[in-house]
């Protein structure tokens, strides 16, 4: 199904390519999935289809200064800078409803050619200023995501 994801992604994120800039600087395949990573000079954008966390993410990166791909945080770290968020999130502040990660259409080509779609979609309507550079949502997102790690300490 790695090649099959590949392959899907490339197609429905095409447009990160000919409408932001961005070009693929990795496609990895392992026996968790596949990572199709985009980049341009403001972002990188990880496309995953993930077999052990039952599902397709599309996570943006704000690049750091220097135009890296910061590393995604394991935790949450509310002093720290603000540079990796999952389209969800920025779903959730546009008011958009969540993307279901398409746990059911792990392994049927059909039904993950729709989730990837799906993904690709809500990517295209709902993060282009994103990822052409303005970052002016994020203390929102940054908000939402605070909350979330809020309420699961509380729940430890």
């Amino acid at each position: 199904m790695n090649d099959i994801f590949a392959t899907l992604a490339r197609d429905k994120f095409q447009f990160l390519e000919t409408l932001h800039g961005c070009q693929i600087i990795d496609v990895e395949k392992s026996n968790y999935g596949c990572i199709v990573w985009y980049k341009n000079s403001s972002v990188a954008i990880r496309v995953s289809y993930e077999i052990y966390d039952d599902g397709i993410f599309v996570t943006i990166y704000r690049l750091r200064d220097d135009g890296q791909i910061p590393e995604h945080p394991i935790f949450f770290d509310p002093s720290a800078a603000f540079l990796t968020f999952d389209l969800n999130d920025l779903i959730r502040v546009r008011g958009g409803e969540r993307l279901s990660k398409g746990s059911e259409s792990m392994y049927d080509r059909a039904a993950l050619a729709k989730t990837v779609e799906e993904y690709a979609n809500a990517l295209k309507s709902h993060a282009s200023d994103v990822i052409d550079g303005d970052f002016s949502i994020l203390p929102q997102i940054k908000e939402i995501v605070a909350r979330r790690a809020k309420e699961l300490e509380n729940e430890r």
